[in-house]
């Protein structure tokens, strides 16, 4: 890895301090919302209706305006989502609803979704040598955001109730995503790609949108972008073990721990062996955490170490996903085709979430989940095999994948 330059630097350090900022409400609102159940009394139906509203709506968001990230001015754009951001969480102060909690979470997602692209794309553009391991640690600030402040929002909950923990959010947002917008955004995005052979860039533009290469790209991202779900089960499912709350906690926190350190590795792994063995070797691992959740879910030791090998999900889906999409599409492409990545992921992701609590009523465990998700493992397995197989044949004749 290379020396990082000034100008490098100051985008590097930037890109950090922005995932901080939005990993404060995308890691804490569990917390938040558990205060604010305990204090209001409003039934669970509520939060999880947030959820699949916040799904769809930003799947909605991230077809239609991700797009304009690339076209407007880039500050100004992420400036706009940090305040819708702040914004949908805000509106709790003005009632507590079933339709202000559907408010709230499309006004969030019109923020969250439609610039969740930018800072994969920006650090590829900044740094393409080492854009794995640059974007697994700024992706790792999301996991550090939540580990450093669950405890702040749960202090200022019991010291100034939900509402006054919602400011501490809201403030500790602004006051980092601003410095961290101005340094990542603050020189234009280098254009380090060119055109494919034979084609400028107004006619690669526009090509028409290539709908086989799109679910192809799909197929292989599906498990990452579906099995994450079960982050938000884990704590129940170890207390339906029969374990007690203080275990299945630590269990939880296992995987949260891992989300960090992955994340770093998973991008480094990407940088000297490329996204398709790094991937594929993270899928296998990923399929024997759900194993040892089926068969050894009995055992202490046997969770902590599926719950550590599950962890790597997250590594998937926030550097993976973006670094295969950039590898397929490439730099260009990924302006065109990843908000609608991001839109089908969040349907389907919001599709099978819908199925887990009906399922589990009927079933009374989760097996039905873990099954469902070696299935979406089985399908994206053999897709990445084939993208590699492809590249590799490609660079065998010395022509670009």
């Amino acid at each position: 890895m290379k020396k990082l330059n000034r100008q490098q630097l100051t985008v590097f350090i930037g890109a950090l301090i922005y995932e901080v900022s939005a990993g404060i409400f995308s890691n804490t609102e569990g917390t938040l919302f558990t205060a604010m159940r305990l204090s209001l009394g409003f039934p669970l139906t509520r939060v999880s209706t947030y959820f699949s509203v916040k799904g769809l709506s930003g799947a909605l968001f991230a077809a239609l305006f991700a797009r304009y990230f690339f076209k407007v001015d880039k500050r100004l754009f992420a400036f706009v989502c940090v305040f819708f951001n702040i914004a949908g969480h805000m509106l709790f102060l003005l009632g507590t609803g079933a339709p202000m909690w559907a408010l709230a979470a499309i006004v969030y997602s019109l923020g969250n979704s439609t610039f969740a692209l930018a800072v994969p794309f920006v650090l590829n553009q900044w740094m393409p040598d080492f854009a794995g391991t640059a974007t697994g640690i700024a992706m790792a600030m999301l996991g550090f955001a939540g580990t450093v402040f669950n405890p702040i929002i749960a202090k200022a909950t019991a010291a100034f109730g939900w509402q006054g923990a919602l400011w501490v959010m809201s403030i500790s947002t602004a006051v980092l995503a601003i410095p961290g917008i101005l340094m990542m955004l603050g020189r234009p995005v280098p254009e380090t790609e060119p055109a494919p052979a034979g084609k400028d860039l107004a006619q690669q533009k526009q090509e028409p949108f290539n709908t086989r290469l799109f679910l192809l790209v799909l197929l292989a991202i599906l498990a990452p972008c579906s099995t994450w779900m079960f982050s938000s089960y884990m704590t129940n499912y170890v207390t339906d073990m029969g374990f007690p709350l203080a275990s299945a906690t630590l269990v939880s926190s296992t995987s949260q721990i891992g989300n960090m350190l992955w994340k770093i590795v998973f991008g480094w792994c990407i940088d000297k062996i490329g996204p398709w063995k790094t991937c594929m070797g993270a899928y296998v691992m990923i399929s024997l955490s759900f194993i040892g959740f089926v068969f050894f879910g009995k055992t202490l030791g046997a969770l902590f170490l599926s719950a550590a090998f599950y962890s790597l999900v997250f590594s998937q889906s926030a550097v993976g996903v973006a670094r295969i999409a950039i590898r397929v599409f490439g730099a260009n492409g990924y302006k065109k085709y990843g908000g609608y990545l991001t839109a089908a992921t969040n349907i389907i992701t919001a599709t099978l979430s819908s199925f887990i609590g009906p399922l589990y009523e009927a079933t009374g465990n989760y097996n039905f989940l873990f099954v469902m998700f070696l299935c979406l493992e089985a399908v994206s397995i053999p897709v990445m095999a084939v993208f590699a197989r492809k590249e590799k044949k490609a660079a065998q004749k010395g022509s670009p994948a």
